[in-house]
């Protein structure tokens, strides 16, 4: 006897047999619509230019993930700021970094040549081309269409549309000024023969775009601080080049920013040298006219000792009052409402107080990262909220650090006033001459100090 199961399977064996019968007959119209689609299929494949993946990875040093300078590298980094991956993801992505690449690759003119029948397949002559075009001002460019040129190797020249353009000569154009160079990467026995090649201006800002797109970083992992770099391109070559570059702007970019903050400083310590060596030649000055009207005058064994005893309590007395000036200009580095991008780092200044060193080493550290993100991705980014907030919250800790400090450096200044007082009594000792001589040297050697802690920060900042 049939069960179910057995009757199901005989109706779904019967309809299948039903269905083959049916369109049997049209079996050469199937056929043809395979063929056609692997006919389309294979053009595709041969018009579609092939792209390759290349990859590079650059490592970040970040102080939350373990990588930080050695101690001769921050001795010699005055005005170096701590980095973090993220940050630093958005710094190598941003259109500034990408857009220097584009200009010095000149990825906004590129060269294209026609191969096969027709020229129907279109592959890129990064490689290929005899040359390469360069505009002055690649951001003013527009989509120009497609421009075929001849390269004539015997005179040097590149024919457009009937007129002959010589070699490294800004020439103009329908097209604006442009200047046609040899291709330095140009490979005369290719893969392919090109039947034509042409050349498109490119909206600098689309390139950008363009790329931005076909770049993909990212970290390792969230506790590395190694980050990945691909991109696609057409041509593995290129696609290393850009890899490379877009690492050298990095670098380049980094660097600036430093020698700017380094440059300013070094300016605001020449000034200061100049003031500083004028009043000191003022005070030399005097003590040689006071030499030559009161003739050569000999202190005696007390007097020197005096004036050793004068000369140290000076110097202590001028070490506190550099500090005082330093945590004044920290002050108002703080508290000031402009904004302190690229001025002098109040980390150069002699501050031996560490937990102060370490609020103002992370004060410009927070203050450049929000520059670059203002610059990379907005105001208005959450990391950049997030940076600004810290910021805020950093700033009072400062103040009422630099506040202890002053009252702590008040109160030695005072004393060292009082002893000043009992050593100026002892001096009223001192015969008139002796007396007068021994003042004006005190103002030679409280200059002397401050010249000679100068020089000190100048070399530093040279370093830098």
């Amino acid at each position: 006897m049939a069960t179910p199961k057995d009757n199901t399977m005989e109706r779904e064996k019967s309809g299948l047999q039903k269905a083959i019968f049916k369109y049997l007959p049209y079996w050469p119209m199937f056929l043809s619509i395979m063929v056609l689609a692997l006919g389309v299929l294979y053009f595709y494949i041969k018009v579609t230019p092939p792209l390759y993946e290349t990859a590079a990875s650059i490592l970040i040093k970040d102080e939350q993930k373990g990588q930080e300078d050695s101690k001769m590298e921050e001795v010699l980094n005055m005005f170096g700021t701590k980095k973090i991956v993220e940050n630093e993801i958005e710094i190598l992505q941003s259109n500034e970094t990408i857009g220097r690449v584009i200009r010095k690759m000149r990825l906004y003119a590129p060269v294209t040549a026609e191969v096969g029948w027709k020229g129907l397949i279109e592959r890129s002559a990064y490689l290929t081309s005899p040359i390469v075009i360069e505009a002055p001002e690649p951001a003013i460019l527009k989509n120009s269409g497609k421009i075929y040129f001849d390269y004539n190797e015997t005179s040097k020249t590149v024919l457009i549309e009937g007129t002959a353009f010589p070699l490294d000569k800004w020439v103009p154009t329908k097209y604006g000024r442009l200047r046609f160079l040899k291709n330095d990467k140009f490979e005369k026995f290719a893969n392919f023969k090109a039947t034509a090649f042409y050349f498109t201006l490119m909206d600098f800002n689309k390139v950008i775009k363009n790329f931005s797109q076909s770049l993909v970083i990212s970290p390792v992992s969230r506790q590395s601080s190694v980050v990945n770099m691909k991109i696609k391109d057409e041509t593995t070559k290129r696609g290393e080049e850009i890899l490379n570059q877009i690492v050298d702007a990095y670098n380049f970019a980094s660097i600036e920013r430093k020698s700017g903050v380094a440059a300013k400083t070094l300016r605001f310590i020449e000034d200061r040298l100049r003031n500083v060596s004028l009043e000191l030649d003022s005070v030399e000055g005097s003590i040689q006219k006071y030499r030559d009207q009161a003739g050569a005058v000999d202190l005696s064994e007390q007097s020197r000792l005096y004036l050793q005893s004068i000369e140290e309590n000076d110097r202590k007395a001028n070490e506190i009052n550099l500090k005082l000036s330093a945590l004044d200009e920290v002050e108002k580095y703080v508290v000031s409402k402009a904004e302190n991008s690229g001025s002098i780092s109040p980390s150069i200044v002699n501050i031996d107080d560490p937990s102060l060193t370490q609020l103002l080493q992370k004060l410009s550290t927070s203050e450049s990262e929000y520059q670059r993100l203002r610059q990379s991705t907005g105001e208005n980014n959450p990391i950049a909220q997030a940076v600004q907030d810290d910021i805020i919250k950093t700033k009072p800790s400062i103040l009422e650090n630099i506040r202890n400090q002053k009252k702590t450096l008040q109160a030695g200044k005072s004393y060292l006033g009082q002893v000043s007082g009992k050593y100026s009594s002892m001096v009223s000792t001192i015969p008139k001459k002796e007396r007068e001589l021994v003042e004006v040297s005190r103002q030679q050697n409280i200059k002397n100090a401050i010249y000679s802690f100068l020089l000190q920060k100048r070399e530093e900042t040279q370093y830098s």
